[in-house]
């Protein structure tokens, strides 16, 4: 059985909203002309013992973000930051540059979703994911599942077994084999999906990915395959296969 110390990341596309909190109106060496809005805050979880989580919420670079989905992400723990390394190492709008002033993220999720990195507490996080993921499968929430091919900690077989299982325990239907995804004209990675069958139509709701040349931190290592995953999650769409 699994636990949420690993590395594959959980995406839940969860709504169409934006979140309210305290406005940011400029970071720390922000370049100029951004035109989305920036918020933070904390969202009480526990009011009797004191708990709460850290958020830090990004428009999408939109026109009109509230007609875009609400992506609701999570850096596997403990140690492991949603804030300082999923926001602004991975998938955020800003990355540090080495002078310490931001650089805009060319690959950033929040040029096609609205972004919500969650910092939860780094104590006790030894629980079973499964059961948790499974819920949300249920409630017709389509989840996806990746995992780099050169990640050193966290062995894609792993993330591989809990798809598996997830499907089984989901009653879901095998709806392609597992074989290769394309990122433009290059091999992107190997995938899978599963899910059911609806007015005749096979309906993707759990998807497992690998990425190629991939380290543990995907959308910071690979960055265009990270958000051809993401698009493709994001629009329902099976992942670019070759052409038979």
């Amino acid at each position: 059985m699994a636990s949420w110390s690993w590395g594959a990341t959980l995406l839940v596309f969860l709504c169409f909203s934006a979140c309210g909190g305290e406005l940011i109106t400029k970071l720390p060496g922000q370049p100029k002309n951004v035109g989305f809005k920036q918020y933070s805050g904390y969202t009480v979880t526990d009011a009797g013992h004191g708990r709460a989580l850290f958020y830090y919420f990004v428009e999408a670079d939109s026109a009109d973000p509230l007609s875009r989905p609400l992506t609701v992400w999570f850096n596997g723990g403990p140690g492991c930051s949603s804030f300082g390394v999923g926001a602004f190492m991975e998938n955020g709008p800003f990355q540090v540059g080495e002078n310490g002033k931001l650089l805009r993220n060319e690959f950033s999720w929040n040029l096609e979703s609205n972004m919500l990195p969650l910092q939860y507490q780094q104590d006790n996080l030894d629980m079973n994911i499964i059961p948790l993921v499974l819920d949300i499968l249920k409630e017709g929430i389509p989840i996806l599942l990746f995992s780099g091919d050169q990640d050193s900690l966290i062995p894609l077989t792993q993330t591989r077994t809990i798809a598996n299982i997830l499907a089984e325990d989901a009653k879901l239907l095998t709806l392609n084999k597992y074989g290769p995804w394309y990122d433009g004209k290059q091999v992107g990675g190997w995938s899978q999906s599963f899910g059911e069958e609806r007015d005749g139509k096979n309906v993707t709701s759990l998807t497992y990915a690998t990425v190629r040349g991939a380290a543990h931190e995907v959308p910071f290592s690979s960055p265009s395959q990270a958000l051809t995953l993401f698009l493709s999650f994001l629009k329902g769409s099976a992942l670019p296969r070759p052409h038979a």
